[in-house]
């Protein structure tokens, strides 16, 4: 059964689009099996019912994925989670990275939302107020590191305490709970190859 079309397609360049992988690693959690995410995956996609896009590895533009591209492929994520194949149909020339629309994801798996801790936006907390807008000096160090040296942006561990001592020169203040710091660094780089 074919899903209607939608009227508003979202932006190719919206935060919302995540990797396959990551949203793979959600459903697979979910299902506690990897094989039947793999199916439930496909059949998802092949249905229409989530979206996908896809950016060449080697620079060009994201292209959407329409349903009948997948009605004779399948998704492959390899346990590792290094790199995702697409099998069957046509020969698909060149490397891509396929996402997927998280909230048609939300949608049509609705527990996900509460696996998903690791990449959800950063919320502020009441507490004490942030200096400064945090966000943006976090998002503007994290480029000079990887114009710097991009093997560093691997070790999110490492990332967190440089950040905070990063936002404690700077702006005098790091938020009180290195999860809200390191979750928004993993936010900052879904997109990033590392």
């Amino acid at each position: 059964m074919r899903k209607k079309s939608r009227t508003s397609e979202p932006s190719l360049d919206d935060p919302l689009w995540r990797p396959v992988d990551e949203e793979h690693k959600l459903l697979s959690q979910r299902l506690g099996n990897r094989q039947l995410a793999h199916v439930d995956l496909n059949q998802a996609l092949a249905e229409g019912r989530v979206r996908t896009m896809r950016r060449q590895i080697k620079g060009g533009e994201p292209e959407p994925m329409l349903p009948d591209f997948w009605a004779h492929r399948d998704l492959v994520i390899h346990a590792n989670g290094s790199f995702t194949r697409i099998h069957g149909g046509p020969p698909d020339p060149g490397s891509f990275v396929y996402f997927l629309w998280h909230p048609d994801v939300e949608k049509v798996w609705p527990a996900l939302r509460q696996v998903d801790n690791e990449v959800t936006p950063v919320r502020a907390k009441p507490g004490t107020k942030p200096r400064g807008d945090w966000y943006t000096l976090i998002a503007q160090w994290l480029i000079a590191v990887a114009a710097d040296d991009p093997k560093r942006l691997r070790n999110v561990d490492v990332l967190v305490v440089e950040a905070t001592a990063f936002l404690q020169d700077e702006i005098n203040w790091s938020p009180a709970n290195a999860k809200d710091l390191r979750k928004k660094i993993v936010e900052l780089l879904i997109l990033v190859p590392r």
